[in-house]
């Protein structure tokens, strides 16, 4: 820099700069927009006002944001004199900013006239590449990793002062649930007291908790649709006196998706909620953004409202929360989320990460890490043969500006494909342990339904292989925050929602208990009723979780289930928890590991039939003992489910074993609905089994085996 500048330019990351270093600038979406170009950021400084008036125009205009309205003339005025301290109204200093600022960029523009148009460590143009075998290819692209380490390293040297003071006051905050709780209430409630609902609902009144339980009855869905609606049509100050800038949209598959507003609030929240994740993430595994990050997530925007407001999923919005230093991590650019089709998209995702070496792997669902690691070996002879030739097989439907990009950034790399090969060739598979080394933490959701794929993943991977859970989360926002790995239980986001929680057995009473989140006790299962910055207000999410340990004083918990995701053929109310339990025994129990499992009440027969897609042929004895075993710890797990089958009010089960691909099958169908993977949750307790053309095999249990 000052090769160009000379003695007047200073850095704030070298802390020769008055001006703080910043983090979410602009010029993090210029560097991410032109990944083929080394981007540096020039700020021209300006003196304006004196410090005090410039500190006093903050000030006001931060009151106005949280307190004030901004179309009113006490607000216009306010925005006058911010922009009066920032851009003063005298012609003598906009003459002299304007005069240097055409000086710098005519010295910036002869600069770079005059200087190498390669960066050092950025790929080269396909037209001036070297050959395959040559030397300074492969120095060239060892020099790229080292350097973009060191960068790396140094932005997170400069903000790691600043993630631990916010995550120490997180932890402080979340020690005083009651009082966090009670803050956060009334500053919801002030902020929308003139909004349509907030008046409807008396908000001004609502001075405690009691009162605001009083006043507003626990809603479901149907009951705030209209005002939704309202809000997607372009209604102001409906639900929020902000106005939404996005709405997360969900993937039912029946009836109208559901569109849930969210607001600046709500994203201020959602980036300190994830920057704690990772930071402890971090903390806890120093080597884990050694290297890249391989990330399986939805494309941001699937489109756009009548007003323009564009809509998508929660999964695909994360990345935007992320901090910087983990998005310049991701092995592939971001755009390779907008492949339409999944096989080309997980294929371009592992053409770019399988030839790097990724330290950290992440997703909501596991079961799409396990079914990328399953891809990339299928499809292994087709990549080795690209990365040898620096190409991107060409029968996969990918749009011609990745690809174009792909095949500028993608060098050919035979001495990667050689190691590559040879690892393929020696384990008899193409796997995570040998073209991912270092990789020892993939972050994805380990509790409720998900809990069973873990014991696969490991399979596929190097030894030593931790879990870090992603977290209870769903498109009405983000609910814990797993601080410990392999172990789904997290915090509570009492910083960003208002919690209640219902017992599970009083769930629908009218004298139903409201608790909040200092009250509630380990090992208990609660459904969740949640209050929003979004405009959601004592909303039932209709999930069931579990309250674990506690953290700084206050409770963890961790997602059972869906609420009504019960079966029930006598009483017994056998859920989706009493499953995953029964089907871990009986794993661990007979060594054996399953592609998928689901288990159907059939109410005719007064039975439950259990579904298996083994990962491997089961030898005799083994499917011999199968069916008894689930029949035990069925009634383990179930004490009711025990009583009603030794008095012979539930039949003895059943087992039918599933052709191979049925897994497979019943993803894509819910792929196909939704149209993002990392979301794809196949049931495991159902009513009906899904494609029962799949049937290969059924064995019966003669007498039953409980106890």
């Amino acid at each position: 820099m000052k090769d160009w500048y000379g003695a007047e330019a200073t850095s704030s990351e070298e802390g020769s700069s008055s001006s703080a270093t910043v983090i979410g600038d602009t010029n993090i979406g210029v560097d991410e927009s032109l990944p083929l170009a080394a981007v540096t950021g020039i700020t021209l400084e300006f003196g304006t006002v004196s410090l005090t008036e410039v500190r006093e125009a903050l000030r006001a205009d931060n009151w106005l944001y949280v307190h004030g309205k901004p179309d009113s003339p006490q607000g216009r005025a306010i925005t006058a004199e911010l922009r009066r301290a920032f851009y003063p109204d005298k012609d003598d200093w906009r003459d002299m900013a304007w005069e240097r600022t055409v000086e710098v960029t005519r010295k910036t523009l002869d600069r770079l006239a005059h200087s190498d148009p390669i960066p050092a460590g950025r790929p080269a143009p396909r037209s001036v590449r070297k050959s395959s075998g040559s030397q300074s290819h492969a120095a060239k692209s060892t020099q790229g990793v080292t350097a973009r380490e060191r960068v790396m390293a140094e932005v997170s040297q400069s903000t790691r002062r600043g993630l631990q003071g916010a995550f120490d006051l997180f932890m402080r905050q979340y020690g005083a649930a009651r009082e966090t709780q009670s803050s956060l209430l009334q500053d919801i409630l002030h902020r929308n007291a003139d909004t349509e609902f907030g008046r409807e609902h008396g908000f001004r009144t609502a001075n405690t908790v009691e009162a605001y339980q009083r006043q507003v009855p626990i809603r479901q869905w149907a009951d705030i649709s209209a005002y939704v609606d309202r809000v997607v049509d372009g209604r102001d100050n409906v639900l929020t006196h902000d106005v939404p800038f996005f709405f997360h949209r969900t993937t039912g598959t029946t009836g109208k998706p559901k569109m849930i507003p969210f607001t600046r609030r709500c994203q201020a929240s959602a980036k300190l909620t994830h920057r704690m994740w990772v930071y402890k993430n971090v903390l806890d595994n120093p080597g884990v953004l050694k290297g890249r990050v391989f990330a399986i997530l939805n494309a941001g925007v699937d489109g756009y409202t009548e007003r323009r407001e564009p809509y998508g999923s929660v999964s695909g919005n994360i990345y935007f929360r992320l901090p910087s230093i983990l998005r310049r991590r991701y092995s592939h650019p971001y755009d390779v989320y907008h492949i339409e089709s999944l096989e080309a998209r997980r294929y371009a995702l592992l053409r770019f990460a399988v030839e790097q070496n990724c330290t950290f792997a992440c997703t909501g669902n596991p079961s799409s890490l396990l079914a990328a690691f399953e891809f990339c070996d299928q499809q292994s002879e087709s990549l080795i043969q690209d990365i040898h030739d620096g190409t991107l097989a060409n029968r996969f439907d990918i749009p011609d500006p990745i690809r174009a990009y792909a095949l500028n950034a993608l060098l050919p790399n035979p001495r990667r494909a050689r190691a590559l090969a040879k690892a393929r060739q020696r384990a008899g598979r193409l796997q995570p342990a040998d073209y991912w080394p270092d990789l020892h933490v993939l972050g994805c959701w380990i509790g409720g339904s998900m809990g069973h794929f873990a014991p696969r993943l490991r399979e596929w991977c190097a030894p030593g292989l931790r879990f870090r859970d992603a977290g209870y989360m769903a498109s009405e926002g983000v609910f814990s925050i797993p601080l410990n790995d392999d172990n789904p239980d997290g915090v509570l986001t009492l910083h960003s929602n208002f919690y209640e929680f219902i017992p599970e057995h009083e769930f629908g009473r009218p004298d139903a208990r409201a608790l909040l989140a200092h009250e509630i006790e380990p090992g208990q299962n609660y459904h969740v009723v949640i209050t929003t910055t979004g405009g959601l207000y004592r909303y039932a999410m209709n999930d069931v979780i579990r309250v674990g340990g506690r953290e700084a004083g206050s409770p963890t918990v961790r997602f059972l289930y869906k609420g009504g995701n019960v079966q029930n053929i006598q009483g017994e109310m056998v859920t989706v928890d009493h499953v995953t339990s029964t089907m871990g025994s009986i794993c661990r129990e007979f060594g054996i590991t399953l592609h998928h499992f689901q288990v159907v009440a059939e109410l005719s027969a007064r039975r439950y039939i259990l579904h298996i897609e083994p990962s491997a042929e089961l030898p005799a004895p083994v499917l011999a003992r199968l069916l008894p075993g689930f029949d035990r710890e069925l009634g383990k797990n179930n004490e009711n489910y025990a009583m009603f089958r030794a008095d012979g009010l539930i039949n003895a089960p059943g087992l039918r074993i599933m052709r191979r691909g049925w897994f497979d099958r019943i993803s894509g169908d819910h792929i196909a609905r939704s149209k993002r993977e990392s979301q794809s949750k196949p049931s495991l307790l159902a009513s009906s089994v899904e494609h029962p053309e799949m049937i290969e095999k059924t064995l019966e249990l003669a007498q039953p085996e409980v106890g």
